[in-house]
């Protein structure tokens, strides 16, 4: 048999379907996709009703369906297996989806977060805040105790919040008390698009809350505490039940950590 007319070669195949030459040759030694006719000299043709289960390939692909599973599927294609895939796939693509709204998300916090701290004002000031909502510790071991790696690693799974950082709760009372408490908080968060988690929970609620910068380690954050205590005191303001710790530059943005910046939220009492 003679080539035909209707029948291509690799190279104007390859071409007609947006792939490569190499792309053919190993799909045709792997069992998965192989020319309708072979030459006696061995040149390869592909007719052009072939180019419809060759787009559904690649197609399978773009569903991140690996080429062994797609060989195993093409031998045991039926409608209901077919059915069976497409199901499956479409889970996996909701899942990504989520993952990178999540992503998006956390990147935007960051974003907000760095610019918030390189427009800072050094004075305090006094602003009305909406309500934050999130997911929180729901111990004290969560909060930098024994179980904080467990809460770190649920977040990381179930969240994926590769760019956003968690924000502490301190109470109020042991900060006016002058408790240094380092590096322990009540209770920490991770903030969430709650359109995209009916589960979230407000983890910092709406509010007065005199606002401040910290500039410097994490070790010397009392000393910013202590000015702005003071400050609220003579301006006559009363203290709610937490303070909130933002973290806007740390380690990923500056090498010293004297250059780390804190924004610190002193929750107000309601009038």
């Amino acid at each position: 048999m003679s080539r035909q007319d209707n029948f291509y070669t690799v190279n104007d195949f390859a071409q007609a379907v947006g792939t490569t030459k190499d792309t053919l040759l190993h799909y045709d030694r792997i069992g998965l996709f192989c020319p309708e006719y072979v030459a006696e000299n061995g040149y390869r043709y592909y007719s052009p009703k072939q180019i419809w289960l060759f787009t559904q390939i690649r197609n399978l692909k773009k569903m991140d369906v690996g080429l062994k599973d797609i060989r195993s599927y093409m031998d045991t294609r039926t409608p209901e297996n077919y059915l069976n895939l497409l199901k499956h796939q479409m889970v996996e693509a909701e899942e990504e989806i989520e993952r990178l709204h999540n992503m998006i998300d956390s990147m935007e916090y960051s974003l907000q977060n760095v610019e918030d701290a390189l427009g800072r004002e050094e004075a305090y000031r006094v602003v009305h805040c909406e309500p934050v909502w999130g997911i929180r510790t729901q111990t004290v071991e969560e909060a930098f105790g024994k179980d904080f790696l467990k809460f770190w690693k649920r977040l990381e799974t179930k969240y994926d919040f590769a760019s956003s950082p968690l924000t502490g709760a301190i109470r109020m009372d042991e900060i006016l008390a002058g408790i240094d408490l380092g590096d322990q908080c009540d209770y920490l968060y991770l903030r969430l698009n709650p359109k995209r988690h009916p589960k979230a929970e407000i983890v910092r609620p709406e509010g007065d809350f005199l606002i401040g910068y910290h500039t410097g380690r994490d070790a010397d954050l009392m000393e910013t505490y202590e000015k702005m205590v003071s400050y609220a005191k003579k301006e006559g303001l009363m203290f709610g039940e937490y303070a909130y710790e933002e973290y806007l530059i740390g380690q990923i943005a500056v090498s010293d950590s004297h250059n780390n910046v804190t924004k610190i939220y002193l929750q107000l009492a309601k009038n």
